[in-house]
């Protein structure tokens, strides 16, 4: 009797968001995003300071407005609610 070959299922994994260059001056780019992605700025003390949905794939971001400093970021995937956050350096 042969025997039964079982295929394990196939895994599909969200790509981890990259931002580049950081630090950035006048503009960042946010590369491997899932489609309707929102990634929203706050400073250290917490005081939320710009919010941008994100489209599948590459996204340039105009930041110049942004005052130099130190900023967290959180992009919130609807994919499986993923959240990551990512520590940005303004020049």
């Amino acid at each position: 009797i042969p025997a039964l070959r079982r295929e394990p299922p196939e895994v599909k994994q969200e790509k981890v968001p990259v931002i580049y260059p950081n630090p950035f001056i006048n503009e960042m780019t946010i590369d491997e995003i899932a489609e309707k992605s929102i990634a929203s700025v706050y400073t250290l003390l917490g005081a939320h300071v710009c919010k941008w949905q994100l489209t599948k794939g590459k996204n340039k971001i105009n930041v110049s407005t942004l005052p130099q400093g130190i900023y967290l970021m959180n992009i919130n995937s609807p994919i499986k609610n993923r959240q990551w956050h990512f520590k940005l350096i303004k020049l």
